[in-house]
């Protein structure tokens, strides 16, 4: 109960601190939308030659006529500006925009967060998860589902090191009585069926059970003379040496010893892995022992006339499944797909503005002055002076 009273408090705690963080990441967003929307949309034109001096970039184009500025309009449209243009006369006022949806970005990423933190939150609410072990042909009930699991095989593959490299579980879905498909499932391979995903967790021994061990047992007569035996548990296997026949009584995994001289095992993994062996000649039982596979000089079986090593065994296995249920993976994957776009349109897409006005110099001529500005790159907007009409540009500094 007290267990029970500690998750739900942390999952309390867990859940406010998703609220209070989405509510600062809305009033955060929501003081400073009017400002990036009117950055982003409006056209602030610059009436004045001094205002549009401003911008730390310009130049001066000399125009032999009015309608000159067509071609430095589709310039920048090939650049992908937008051009707004104001003429009074001969007096032309030019505003010219490039990226302003950039200044959106910081928008998509608190959204993006905020569905990330909404994900979170129904998966907390809502998601479960539950971990089952069984062997082929053992069928369970889907959690808070109306169809069953069977586990059809289990297989360890390993390397030629003999190292585990892969786990593969045969599930089949059984509903009304019926099988709906056979799936091979295995590591961050998972099978899906109704909001459900069964994942390769780890695998077990099972205790006490094992297909077979192999023995290893050394002749008196001679120390080089050494026979294999493969024995079963409970199952009696004559040696072939003066009447001897020998017995495997228990398997442990986990071999310990606790208060008491207690003997349990630790775990159902193969960490020390011990075999109960009974040694009987004819049928009277010389001594018995535990024998260990990693530790094959410890409590040999003494007082009989051969010597018994525990070389290896086969295992029977039970594979761990992890089942989960997460009603909010889907919200997650899309606030991180909504959140990446939107950081890499503020760190990566500049807002680019370009202002433009026409005067006559002393001499009469008609000029062009056009200046910029951005809020990131300004070497990319130098291009600007790259700019050729009919006259070379002169920057002014």
């Amino acid at each position: 109960m007290g267990s029970e009273m500690c998750i739900r408090d942390s999952s309390f705690w867990y859940l406010m601190i998703l609220v209070l963080l989405s509510l600062n990441v809305i009033f955060c967003t929501l003081s400073r939308v009017k400002t990036v929307w009117k950055l982003a949309t409006e056209k602030p034109f610059k009436e004045t030659v001094s205002a549009v001096k401003k911008s730390g970039i310009n130049i001066v184009i000399t125009l032999k006529n009015i309608t000159e500025i067509e071609n430095i309009n589709k310039l920048l449209k090939k650049r992908g500006y937008g051009i707004y243009r104001r003429d009074e006369g001969e007096k032309s006022v030019l505003y010219c925009t490039k990226g302003g949806w950039s200044r959106l970005g910081y928008l998509l990423t608190h959204t993006g967060l905020l569905v990330i933190i909404l994900g979170g939150i129904l998966g907390n609410r809502l998601g479960f998860k539950d971990y089952k072990y069984g062997s082929p042909e053992t069928v369970f009930n889907a959690p808070r589902r109306n169809f069953q699991v069977r586990i059809d095989d289990f297989k360890i593959l390993v390397n030629e090191k003999g190292q585990i490299k892969d786990y593969l579980t045969t599930l089949t879905i059984i509903e009304n009585k019926k099988e709906v498909f056979t799936k091979v499932m295995e590591v961050n391979h998972p099978v899906k069926y109704k909001g459900l995903s069964f994942y390769q967790s780890d695998y077990r021994l099972i205790p006490n059970k094992i297909k077979s061990a192999r023995l290893l047992v050394t002749l008196p007569d001679s120390s080089d003379y050494q026979k294999f035996i493969d024995i079963e548990l409970n199952k009696t296997v004559p040696i072939g040496y003066k009447d001897l026949s020998i017995k495997a009584t228990h398997f442990i995994p986990h071999f310990v010893i606790g208060e008491n001289n207690h003997i349990f095992s630790a775990s159902n993994k193969p960490v020390n892995p011990a075999l109960r062996i009974e040694v009987y000649k004819s049928d009277s039982l010389l001594n018995y022992n535990w024998i260990f596979k990693n530790f094959p000089e410890v409590h040999n079986i003494r007082n009989i006339p051969v010597k018994v090593r525990f070389v290896e065994f086969k295992g029977a296995y039970q594979t761990g499944i992890q089942i989960a249920h997460n009603p909010g993976a889907p919200l997650l994957w899309a606030g991180f797909l909504i959140m990446t776009a939107g950081i890499f349109t503020a760190l990566l897409v500049s807002h680019r503005r370009i202002w433009g006005i026409t005067e006559k110099d002393e001499k009469g001529q008609l000029q062009l002055i056009l200046s910029g500005s951005s809020n990131k790159n300004k070497t990319g907007l130098e291009n600007l002076s790259l700019i050729h009409i009919s006259e070379p540009t002169r920057p002014l500094y």
